[in-house]
């Protein structure tokens, strides 16, 4: 896994665990977490699809894009309707995960 895309994972990660525990004021680093979430989905896909194209059996990686697409894909109701208006169907997200 390419280390930025590692480092967007961890940093998704953590803002939705921000935004499980309530936390009123995020730091501002992850605000491209919600402003790009676009390409962090093609960034997620085009990876799953590079490890299947190479066989890449490291067990790790693939869990880890798993939960990053299966967390990307249900997030709460308002991120569901932001991702349809940019195109992405939640169907295949989770479909991916």
């Amino acid at each position: 896994m390419r280390p930025c895309l590692a480092t967007w994972i961890s940093d998704a990660d953590a803002s939705r665990h921000l935004e499980y525990f309530r936390v009123s004021q995020p730091t501002l680093d992850l605000a491209h977490i919600h402003t790009r979430a676009d390409d962090y989905y093609v960034s997620l896909v085009g990876e799953l699809f590079d490890n299947m194209r190479q066989e890449n059996g490291d067990a790790g990686t693939w869990a880890r894009l798993g939960n990053a697409l299966w967390q990307f894909a249900t997030g709460s109701t308002e991120t569901t309707r932001s991702l349809e208006g940019i195109g992405v169907a939640i169907d295949e997200a989770l479909l991916f995960a």
